[in-house]
């Protein structure tokens, strides 16, 4: 019901892999096959491409209820309620078996005050599946130990929702491998765990090269071809540089998970850091005082010391995994990952989980001192996440946010490009706007040449790229709708005008409108001449 309320009047958030699985689940309805815009391939004069960028699962669960004839944006919107629902069911259900009825409540308080949570189930993506798809996961490794393919199917699930998935496979197999039993039985229940995946992943990757060749409506190589990462094929092409960066956007993702819209006030990394680190020492305090003192279980309580205990392990090695494909594929696929919050929720999950199970141990036969500033801090906590949400969330209510918004409903480069820009072909910084609010055929600029997000704005133009552009743009009468606000891996717009001599034919107060001139020709001529001396 919150997830329906969150994406209620404006919302939910519209981004450009919100339209890519909007169009998906519409077109596997209406055709049978899975077909994407064409928006990121500015190359490709077709409109739609095979569906091949992302995993299939989130676009084939919107597209059971749109099946019932119930709108797109509405059929997200049942998926991401049911998934919040399982979520937090599933939540409850471990924390409460781990650490009594009131920890279970507590953890799913928590987890719906959550920021990262909460904005997740704002966007039409396939984030709050994969938590449902993670949290089952989790549950058979530790509920149903006996029964590796069970862990198998949930695991393989959250492959299908996202790739990050391979991470639930790897801590699935871990846990069976490491289950007491021969080395025969070992490698019988990891095969088991890892079938399904291995289904899912093998299946998908021959689709992708049947129907496609490479992959198309994603963001990087890693998710259109999964197996060089897999299989250690990128190698090769490795790249640290910026990592240290990445690492830090991770540490100041996890302060504002722990410390919430301190954040927004409190700029200055070293008190930052010094906050974080009396956070993180309190909690491990905490849990040593419970590992080592093996307090009773409290009344309520369903499990052992030692079962509690493999319930932690099992939530380390959850997110140990997927932090772990997180970071090869930083490393070895995308570079411009980046550990924002998004990212880390599913390891946010566990930790909430880690932390209210913790909290229910080390609660009993505690002094009252200690018990109220614990609770104290708690109470804090949610006053913060509650302060934070409420930034977000009615602003995202009224206004929308995104494609979504009014700013980009109302925004006169938007309102012209739907009177003007279908008989055109349109190249922007901003194709989901002009997806989503006009009917124009848009396209994506072209990429920046090992851009990467820390870079300096505007960087030089690969020319090549440019002239290959520039003849696109003159031989499909097209133009150039760019908006004010800068676009880091895209090619500047005032760049490729100065390059290619575009005329500006519209100036407004968002942005700008530029298209090929008698001029542009010239200056095409002018550069090819150019690169073959």
């Amino acid at each position: 019901m919150l997830s329906l309320f969150w994406t209620s009047r404006a919302g939910p958030v519209i981004s450009p892999d919100s339209i890519v699985y909007l169009s998906a689940a519409r077109s596997l309805v209406r055709t049978g096959t899975l077909k994407a815009p064409s928006m990121l391939e500015w190359e490709i004069p077709a409109d739609t491409i095979p569906y091949a960028g992302f995993p299939p699962g989130y676009p084939a669960l919107i597209a059971v209820p749109l099946a019932l004839e119930v709108p797109p944006i509405k059929s997200a919107r049942i998926v991401q309620a049911v998934s919040a629902f399982i979520t937090v069911s599933v939540a409850v259900l471990l924390a409460a078996t781990f650490g009594g009825p009131a920890i279970g409540i507590l953890a799913a308080a928590m987890i719906l005050l959550t920021p990262a949570f909460v904005t997740s189930h704002m966007a039409v993506l396939s984030e709050p599946a994969f938590y449902a798809a993670f949290l089952l996961t989790l549950m058979a490794m530790v509920c149903f130990p006996g029964r590796p393919i069970l862990a198998g199917m949930a695991s393989g699930a959250a492959l299908a929702l996202r790739f990050a998935g391979v991470g639930a496979t790897l801590a699935g197999v871990v846990w069976t491998v490491c289950r007491p039993g021969t080395w025969s039985e070992r490698l019988r229940r990891a095969s088991i765990a890892s079938a399904p995946s291995a289904i899912v992943l093998a299946a998908w990757a021959v689709r992708t090269r049947i129907v496609s060749g490479r992959a198309h409506g994603g963001e990087s190589d890693f998710i259109g071809d999964p197996f060089p990462m897999l299989l250690a094929g990128g190698l090769g092409r490795s790249s640290w540089k910026g990592f240290g960066f990445t690492l830090w956007d991770g540490v100041d993702a996890v302060f504002d998970w722990l410390i919430p819209l301190v954040s927004v006030y409190l700029t200055d990394w070293r008190y930052r850091a010094v906050i974080l680190a009396f956070v993180l020492v309190a909690i491990a305090g905490m849990f040593f005082q419970v590992y080592h003192r093996h307090n009773e279980p409290a009344r309520g309580r369903l499990v052992s010391e030692e079962q509690r205990s493999q319930f932690w392990i099992a939530c380390g090695v959850m997110a140990g995994s997927y932090l772990l494909v997180i970071l090869l594929a930083r490393i070895f696929a995308d570079p411009w990952l980046t550990l924002e919050a998004r990212i880390l929720s599913p390891v946010m999950l566990i930790g909430v989980l880690v932390f209210v199970t913790i909290l229910g141990a080390w609660w009993p036969r505690r002094a009252v001192l200690l018990r109220g500033t614990v609770a104290a801090g708690i109470g804090i906590w949610f006053l913060l996440a509650i302060g934070l949400n409420a930034r977000v969330v009615p602003r995202a209510l009224r206004d929308g946010v995104d494609a979504s918004g009014n700013a980009s409903k109302r925004s006169p480069t938007v309102l012209w490009t739907r009177e003007n820009g279908k008989s055109r072909a349109v190249f922007t910084n901003d194709p989901a706007s002009i997806l989503w609010n006009t009917e124009a055929d848009a396209r994506v600029l072209p990429l920046r040449v090992g851009a990467s997000w820390r870079d300096p704005y505007p960087q030089p133009l690969d020319t090549s790229v440019a002239i290959t552009f520039g003849d696109t743009l003159v031989r499909r009468n097209g133009v150039i709708v760019a908006f004010d606000e800068n676009n880091a891996y895209m090619m500047s717009p005032d760049s490729l005008a100065r390059l290619l001599a575009l005329r500006q034919i519209a100036r407004f107060l968002d942005g700008a409108v530029w298209a090929p001139g008698a001029e542009t020709v010239r200056v095409l001529e002018r550069l090819r001449g150019m690169r073959m001396r």
